[in-house]
């Protein structure tokens, strides 16, 4: 039978995943401080994004448009 208390061993990914980060802080796992730092310690990869323009149409009508625009810069 397994135990439901067992320990969890939380790899820096893991830790500062942004859909988690929050409990963890709350949680007492880590800090706000500690997260900071680690989002301050990775790569600028600015240089590798890619500009798409995505759009939606329903019966060729345009539903929505996602994406890149220049009147957003």
């Amino acid at each position: 039978m397994m135990s439901k208390n067992l320990p969890t061993a939380y790899t820096t990914a893991s830790l500062f995943d942004s859909r988690v980060v929050d409990r963890h802080i709350k949680e007492g796992r880590t800090t706000r401080e500690a997260y900071e730092a680690y989002l301050a310690a990775l790569p600028d990869e600015s240089e590798e994004v890619l500009q798409s323009d995505l759009r939606f149409t329903v019966r060729g009508r345009p539903l929505a448009t996602a994406g890149y625009h220049e009147d957003e810069s």
